[in-house]
This record gives C-alpha cells, sequence and structure tokens, in this order.
C-alpha cells in the first residue's frame, strides 16, 4: 500500500508521507493527495475519503496521534484562509461547520492547529498549493455526490407518488380501501 496515484505531494516529502499513511490509514490502494501542514499535520486523499493526521504537542496530542476521516460525500465545502502570518486550510462536512478559527485561543476547535478538520499553514508560499488541494478534494467530493445521486434514487421518492395517486381513487370511490392496502403493500414489497 505505498502507490501515489499522481495527485498532489509535499515536494521532497514522499517517502516520509508514504510512511505515515502507511502507519496511519488503514485499507487503502491510491493517494492523490500527500501533503504536510505546519505543525505534523498531514492530509491525505484516498479514493474514499480525506484524512488528517495530526502529531505532536501544537497539535494538542502529546503522546500518540489523532486520525480524522472525512468521506467525500460529507464532504460540503473546503476553505483556505490565510492572515498576516498564518492560516489554514478547513474541511466542512455536515457535523463540522466552518467557522473562523484562532491560533490564539484555548479553545480545541477554534485553534486550526487542534481542530480536527484543519491543517495549518505556516507560510505564504504554502497558501498556492493549499488552495490547489481544496480545489481537488472539492471536486473529487462533487464528483462521489453526483455519482451516488444518479445512482440511488430515493425509494420514497419513487413510491411516494403512486401511493398518492392511490390514495386520490380511494377519497374519489374509484378503489376500496382494502384495494388500496393490497397494492400499497406491493408497492412497498410487504
Amino acid at each position: 500500500m505505498t502507490a501515489f496515484e499522481g495527485g498532489i505531494i509535499t515536494p521532497n516529502r514522499k517517502e516520509a508521507l508514504l510512511k505515515i499513511a502507511n502507519e496511519n490509514i488503514n485499507g487503502w490502494d491510491k493517494l492523490f493527495i500527500a501533503v504536510e501542514g505546519g505543525f505534523k499535520e498531514y492530509l491525505f486523499a484516498t479514493k474514499d475519503a480525506i484524512y488528517i493526521v495530526k502529531k505532536g504537542y501544537m497539535t494538542g496530542h502529546t503522546f500518540g496521534n489523532g486520525v480524522y476521516r472525512f468521506p467525500y460525500a460529507n464532504i460540503a465545502n473546503v476553505n483556505v484562509e490565510y492572515h498576516i502570518m498564518s492560516g489554514y486550510l478547513e474541511i466542512a462536512t455536515s457535523g463540522m461547520q466552518s467557522e473562523s478559527k484562532d491560533f490564539w485561543s484555548s479553545d480545541k476547535k477554534l485553534d486550526p492547529a487542534k481542530a480536527p478538520n484543519c491543517i495549518t499553514i505556516t507560510k505564504k508560499k504554502m497558501v498556492p498549493g493549499f488552495k490547489q488541494v481544496a480545489d481537488k478534494i472539492l471536486k473529487m467530493a462533487a464528483e462521489v455526490q453526483s455519482t451516488n445521486c444518479n445512482t440511488s434514487p430515493s425509494p420514497k421518492a419513487d413510491y411516494t407518488d403512486e401511493l398518492i395517486k392511490l390514495k386520490d381513487l380511494v377519497d374519489a370511490g374509484v378503489i376500496t380501501q382494502d384495494e388500496f392496502n393490497t397494492k400499497k403493500k406491493q408497492i412497498l414489497g410487504l
């Protein structure tokens, strides 16, 4: 499990990043993104999800590390913010909304180095690369989400229209309640 599929990688760090991915992510076969943030933070993109790995004191992991998984189907947005001397890439999901981060906050959710959905940017020259990462993640998420929408129509929507029509027929006296119940069981597969 050490293949890198020609995406985005932090320059001169390929072997080190592949080692970190192997140590922290189970079951991946290809990486499309492998980048390093400012404080022993790493972002990996596999075919299924984004993984953020955080190690070290600055990330709130004095001992051990944290590994956070973000499936593409759940990703709503990816932001890159950079201010005077620091910034971050933030992944917004249904469970983690975007909110302004503050390096000086004691709240883990507001400190980008400690937030599970952020990677710290410590140099302005890192910003273009992280914007490219954000664009690639959003593209991959959109592809997964559009595939999910096209291949799994909501069964409720399919059944609802038909059941409403049948109910209208009962109300109009065209069919009986028993006939409606029988047809409803057939439609719902009961």
